[in-house]
């Protein structure tokens, strides 16, 4: 089987500074010794029903055959492993470059949490284009979106999104879409193609409602701007950059700190409608760390609520294939308390609501050697974890990108 190409290290551990600005006590510490070895073990996905990847393997032999048109789309849900964009950044990397770049995917808009940074992608805002992203203390459903935050924005506030200035994908694109919401008092959004005006929205309307816009351009380098006109508030949650294909699409839709269960907190209705308008072939949860430390932990319970939430999230995509990933390894001390689970209870749980749900599972910390795997990350220099233990570095994510990547190819690498 073929394995999916290595790429340079670098922009990955830059943007690691986006995963130390969530964890203000660490730094990637790195020094100019050799890296010692460091790799991922094969270890292939677990489907016992044989079929819950069958739409996503569909997907890629039409884009590996060269379908016009054809797009591969994966959105990836999941904490802070997920939200810097290091391991989907470097995932997205790998796919593109063995299937097409189809474009970069889902950006949020505004400061979701300091130095919210994507790979492969510009993105900005000014201050007062201001978000309110899913946190671990909301209880009750709030309309977060698709990206787990939502933007909000007075008279004069401005936000950008566009292509790469460099790097090995993301430097073109053909189709921006802006999800935004209607509500009672709207302002207006101005929405400007590299400096032009192509498009203003007036998003009052008598109830909360999910709206789009689409604005088609050449296959190419551009910069698309939203500003907020006034009188009223606006709300954004975020906008899609894509290509006409074939190629790849990953969604990066990690929010920091949480736990699988959070996600009850976010609107299911409108969850659904925008997976439902993304339309993607994959849908992959990526969570349990938090869960590990989670006060409202109860192990007797967590498997079939697990099972319910990815049964309930599936509803906006329910032809989708689904894969759980479990847990990556972390350092086993806490510093503020007694865990309220093991890693290896919510591994076990994770894998029994994946076979309830009918999702696939791959096994993270299996990939990264098993228990005790990330000491043994953390001794090499140039460093392949955070010093906290619980993350990776931008180094250490790309190798396990890698070791998924592959297996997400073998359907269409196997003779």
């Amino acid at each position: 089987m073929a394995r999916a190409p290595a790429f340079a290290h670098n922009d990955l551990v830059r943007t690691g500074l986006a995963v130390a600005a969530l964890l203000p006590a660490l730094a990637l510490a790195d020094d100019a010794t050799p890296a010692a070895p460091i790799e991922a073990r094969r270890v292939p996905v677990e489907d016992p029903g044989g079929h819950a990847l069958d739409r996503f393997s569909a997907a890629l032999r039409r884009v590996a055959a060269g379908e016009e048109r054809a797009i591969a789309r994966v959105a990836v849900l999941g904490d802070s492993h997920i939200a810097a964009d290091l391991f989907t950044g470097a995932l997205r990397r790998r796919l593109q470059a063995r299937l097409g770049d189809a474009g970069h995917g889902f950006v949020l808009l505004g400061s979701a949490w300091p130095l919210y940074r994507h790979l492969d992608v510009e993105h900005g805002a000014t201050a007062s284009f201001a978000t309110r992203r899913l946190r671990p203390r909301d209880h009750e459903p709030f309309r977060f979106g698709l990206g787990g935050g939502v933007s909000t924005a007075t008279q004069g506030a401005v936000a950008w999104v566009g292509t790469a200035a460099r790097g090995p994908v993301g430097r073109r694109v053909s189709r921006f879409e802006v999800f935004y919401e209607t509500e009672p008092g709207g302002g207006a959004l101005e929405l400007r193609l590299d400096g032009q005006r192509v498009a203003t929205l007036e998003t009052s309307s008598p109830s909360h409602q999910a709206a789009y816009r689409v604005v088609e351009a050449p296959d190419g380098r551009h910069r698309l701007e939203i500003e907020s006109m006034g009188p009223g508030p606006t709300a954004v949650y975020g906008a899609v950059l894509e290509r006409s294909g074939p190629g790849v699409v990953v969604d990066s839709l990690g929010v920091p700190a949480l736990a699988a269960l959070h996600l009850s907190s976010s609107d299911p209705t409108l969850l659904a409608e925008h997976l439902c308008r993304r339309a993607h072939d994959l849908v992959v949860f990526a969570f349990g760390t938090n869960d590990v430390r989670w006060e409202a932990m109860d192990l007797s319970t967590y498997r079939a609520s697990l099972a319910r939430l990815l049964t309930r999230i599936r509803t906006g995509a329910p032809r989708a294939s689904c894969l759980v990933l479990g847990p990556i390894d972390r350092r086993y001390r806490s510093t503020d308390g007694v865990w309220n689970a093991s890693l290896d209870e919510v591994i076990e749980r994770q894998r029994g609501a994946a076979v309830d749900a009918g999702c696939a599972f791959w096994d993270q910390r299996a990939a990264m050697g098993g228990p005790g795997s990330m000491a043994r990350w953390m001794v090499p220099r140039p460093r392949f974890t955070l010093r906290d233990g619980v993350h990776l570095s931008g180094r250490g994510y790309d190798v396990l990108a890698g070791a998924l990547a592959s297996e997400l190819l073998a359907p269409i690498d196997s003779p």
